[in-house]
């Protein structure tokens, strides 16, 4: 039977250890806003708007109230703030639920012969209500769907006790 040797190995040296860098934990940033400006008086720059053709609210159909109010969800910028903000908004009620995108995350999907051009977006939304006073963080998720016929869209926003969802049409911000 053959012996088989081992190579004999001298021990590295110690590795320093540097204490690694201390967690920062996130606050939402707090913001007062004027529950009946609505966002196109305030000094804004639209993104993208999202018209809602149907609605449903934790599993109830909601597009009614939400097409006869006008209802849309808006992405946009406000005067020198390099913030992104995302708003469900109805106009005819006055009735909008605003606040910043957090760790925005984005991703796309080229067109192929069996499917259209896809873009996910997914973010932490932390919104304020001005209906209610209601302030929380929310989760979101947003597709846009590019047809021949336009832009559709799908949105689901999920918080602690409400689920709600949306589709519609993408409108371009710059035809108003």
């Amino acid at each position: 039977m053959a012996q088989i040797e081992f190579p004999v190995y001298k021990p590295l040296p110690p590795v320093q250890r540097v204490p690694p860098p201390p967690i920062q934990t996130w606050e939402p940033q707090k913001r007062e806003r004027i529950s009946e400006q609505p966002v196109q008086q305030l000094e804004t720059n639209v993104i993208a708007k999202f018209v809602i053709q149907k609605a449903t609210v934790n599993g109830k159909d909601y597009s009614e109230h939400y097409v006869t109010n006008e209802a849309c969800l808006v992405v946009y910028t406000e005067k020198d703030s390099k913030e992104i903000f995302f708003a469900n908004y109805l106009p005819l009620s006055k009735s909008i639920s605003t606040g910043t995108m957090i760790n925005p995350e984005l991703s796309s999907k080229a067109a192929t012969s069996t499917s259209y051009k896809t873009q996910t977006s997914k973010f932490k939304w932390s919104f304020s209500n001005s209906y209610d006073n209601i302030k929380g963080i929310a989760d979101v998720h947003l597709l846009k769907i590019y047809t021949n016929e336009g832009t559709s869209f799908s949105c689901t926003i999920s918080s602690k006790d409400t689920f709600l969802k949306f589709t519609g049409q993408m409108e371009n911000p710059n035809d108003n």
